[in-house]
């Protein structure tokens, strides 16, 4: 059995009474509960929860007094009980009184979610919605006596959902995301950012760079010590990431660690868990092509050694001077510091957080495809101590995710408890799930992975199928069968894809979808939700969550609305109904999940988006009104992937009044476009436009013969423009071809620069 090995221990002992306990007599609750003496404020709230699952299940009030009454105690421990460890805690009845109790700061708290799951049958699915539990006055409890400790020390979900009842966090067991609360704080304090931290120490001024975490009480680097950042191909300095081989870098990041600790450490006293992390930027690649970071690396024989052999000496360093302070990084990327090192000691202050971005989601750790994610992991388990840090789904690029909305559906519990069991058996300390791909409007299922995830942290052999179908059946009642099926589905599509062979990384190109979002499954789809809300109707919460789960479906049709009318034209005047329903969604989750704070808000600001995918684009040249209109396909070059603001020019005379921009350099005579090809690697077609031949205003330049692909774009010389065509791609055509043309303009110079803008890209499907 691993190290890991989690404990549900359930005994019937001889001493206890054999017959069912009622809750309530005539009309009265038959229970009154008692704290231990000196009660914190982790028992109270213990107390108020259970008095709030009492009432809900039985509409009577469970009062806290002595009497006759058989009695629930909150952290009492019957005679005899062996000594706990830390977390452990039970729920038992000896006689007829109840004993809910536990160690250390979380026991007594966990006992009496544990009662009220367990034994009243609550749940805390939701964010927005609180405890679940159906009135019963006349339950009876058989006898049980039952122990708990959970295989993860640590146990944390970032959503995107921040405006919640604190407590939805600790009814979950959730102790390192908590806000201070009840007088009760999380078990976590960070010294530093969470991640993708080295700037924060060593930043290096001027512009910022992707990935950073500047501070700006601290002075930057670059200017007179570039010799601290990265080494690029061509051998010059760069900032993306450090030189971990210089020994002046180390000694002054060392400077600047300590006085971190310093400044931070007085404000987390107390904290269970005190991490200072030093991580890598998120940006890929190698960090440093420097021959001494080049001698590390074969040493260490790890494209991270250079940082680990940084890390050893900076954990060496405060482990005496600091020991409550854990120094973490992420193990993350393949290329940077996934792979385990050679002939490292890591001391007992070091922590690695695995994260594997770079696998198939589409499957386990324990698939084929992700083996060797599997090995560094068990590899990593073995030398160090390592949390995880997990991507319960898969993000997107563009909408199909406009930012911080739904890819499109997919089914994936089954992957994620197979990884949740695999980490528990191999001693995984903590583990971390960034849960925000579709939470912020509970679209695919997003509410309910969020609770097969806590579930599962807290049980890994949990049977996930039984979960979801009670889930299933308590969320959505009449409707719960037809949407079992539709989820059940949904795992079906993933398994098949990961049979085929097929990679999705986090974020999938929009063309690998086509496989199953096609126009006859969208509107198979579709006439499933409509059933579900007629067999819902006049339950509006259930109404809701409905819609709720069909959010991702009705922005594709909504979307992809020409391809689907085409093969559907009895839908045409549906495109209301569907924007109607995306909008009703998104409104409710603003005002009842989002917070009124303009990061979360502006990221569910669908409206424009919806308007400007309604919008219709300045009249083609007269040379195409020859042609059928449904043979006709223009790309919006900000919709539905947006243009980098850097490349963004509003323009009056533009089709839809937006441009992509590319600069030309002085003297430039001619300018190359073409389409390539992604999924392939290669240029489809291209062409070179002389530039003295170019006439004012938008023209369209013919680039010749394309065939859409998965992965896909129109680009011109320099890629500054690259306006993506995988949407375009057709799982049930793909030899499909289009002839295409890109609408340009030169604009006169100005101050001596020059510049060529695209406003859209034109597609007429061959016969």
């Amino acid at each position: 059995m691993g190290k890991g090995f989690w404990i549900l221990l359930c005994v019937f002992c001889c001493g206890m009474v054999r017959a069912d306990m009622a809750l309530t007599e005539n009309g009265t609750a038959r229970y009154c509960v008692r704290l231990a003496e000196n009660a914190t404020d982790t028992d109270r709230l213990a107390l108020k929860e259970l008095q709030e699952a009492y009432l809900a299940l039985t509409g009577t009030v469970l009062r806290e007094k002595t009497g006759s009454s058989p009695l629930i105690f909150i952290g009492k421990r019957p005679a005899g009980e062996r000594k706990l460890a830390d977390g452990e805690h039970v729920t038992r009845n000896v006689g007829e009184d109840i004993y809910l109790y536990g160690e250390g700061k979380w026991g007594n708290l966990y006992a009496v979610y544990a009662f009220i799951e367990d034994q009243l049958g609550g749940r805390y699915y939701s964010v927005d919605e609180g405890l679940f539990l159906r009135k019963n006055p006349a339950k009876m409890l058989k006898p049980f006596e039952l122990y708990y400790r959970y295989p993860f020390r640590y146990r944390k979900i970032g959503m995107r959902v921040p405006r919640m009842d604190e407590r939805f966090f600790y009814r979950n067991r959730d102790n390192g995301m908590l806000r201070r609360a009840f007088g009760i704080r999380r078990d976590i304090a960070y010294l530093s950012p969470v991640s993708h931290s080295f700037y924060y120490f060593i930043p290096p001024g001027g512009d910022k760079v992707v990935g950073s975490n500047p501070d700006p009480r601290k002075k930057g680097y670059f200017a007179e010590h570039p010799e601290f950042f990265s080494m690029d191909r061509n051998g010059k300095r760069v900032k993306t990431q450090l030189c971990f081989s210089n020994p002046e870098l180390r000694r002054e990041l060392i400077r600047n660690i300590d006085a971190t600790i310093r400044e931070n450490l007085p404000a987390v006293s107390g904290y269970r868990k005190i991490i200072l992390d030093f991580s890598a930027n998120d940006i890929g690649g190698a960090f440093c092509y420097c021959p001494g970071c080049a001698a590390l690396e074969k040493k260490y024989g790890s494209p991270g050694g250079p940082l680990f052999e940084c890390l050893v000496e900076i954990c060496s360093t405060f482990k005496e001077r600091y020991p409550e302070v854990t120094f973490s990084t992420l193990l993350y990327r393949k290329e940077q510091t996934q792979k385990p090192p050679r002939n490292l000691v890591f001391p007992s202050n070091f922590e690695g957080v695995f994260a594997p971005i770079h696998d198939n989601f589409l499957g386990s750790l324990s698939d084929a495809c992700n083996a060797q994610t599997r090995k560094d992991l068990e590899e990593w388990s073995a030398a160090a101590n390592i949390s995880v840090w997990y991507y319960p789904s898969h993000y997107s690029t563009s909408f199909h995710t406009l930012p911080g909305y739904p890819p499109p559906p997919l089914g994936h519990a089954e992957r994620i408890a197979a990884d949740v069991r695999l980490f528990a058996s191999l001693g995984i300390s903590s583990i971390y799930f960034e849960h925000d791909s579709g939470t912020a409007c509970n679209a695919n299922f997003a509410d309910m992975i969020g609770y097969l995830c806590y579930r599962l942290m807290q049980k890994p052999g949990l049977d996930v199928s039984n979960l979801i179908a009670e889930y299933m059946h308590d969320n959505y009642g009449p409707a719960a069968p037809l949407m079992l099926n539709y989820y059940r589905e949904l795992e079906g599509i993933r398994k098949k894809l990961l049979a085929d062979g097929v990679w999705f990384k986090y974020m999938p190109y929009p063309g690998q979808y086509a496989s199953y979002m096609t126009p006859a499954n969208l509107i198979r789809w579709n006439r499933q939700f409509d059933e579900m809300e007629k067999l819902a109707a006049g339950d509006e919460k259930r109404i809701r969550r409905i819609r709720q789960a069909r959010l991702s479906i009705d922005l594709a049709l909504f979307s992809d609305f020409r391809k689907v009318t085409a093969a559907y034209p009895e839908y045409t005047g549906s495109r209301k109904d569907f924007k109607a329903r995306i909008l009703d969604t998104v409104e409710y989750a603003n005002a009842v999940r989002i917070p009124d704070h303009r990061y979360f808000s502006s990221r569910l600001q669908i409206r424009p988006f919806l308007e400007e995918m309604e919008r219709e684009p300045k009249a083609l040249p007269r040379e195409f009104a020859s042609l059928p209109a449904e043979r006709i396909l223009q790309i919006n070059p900000d919709y539905p992937r947006r243009l980098p603001v850097s490349r963004k020019v509003l323009d009056p005379e533009a089709a839809w009044d937006v441009a992509g921009a590319e600069e030309l350099s002085g003297g430039k005579t001619t300018l190359q476009i073409g389409f390539y090809d992604y999924w392939n690697r290669r240029t489809q077609t291209a062409r070179t436009i002389e530039l003295s031949s170019a006439k004012p205003g938008y023209r369209l330049y013919k680039i010749g013969t394309v065939k859409p692909t998965q992965n896909c774009l129109f680009f011109t010389e320099r890629w500054q423009i690259r306006i993506y065509a995988d949407h375009i791609y057709s799982f049930d055509e793909p030899e499909q071809e289009y002839e295409a043309y890109m609408s340009l303009k030169f604009p006169a110079a100005e101050s001596g620069k020059r510049r060529v803008l695209c406003d859209r890209v034109v597609l007429v499907r061959k016969k």
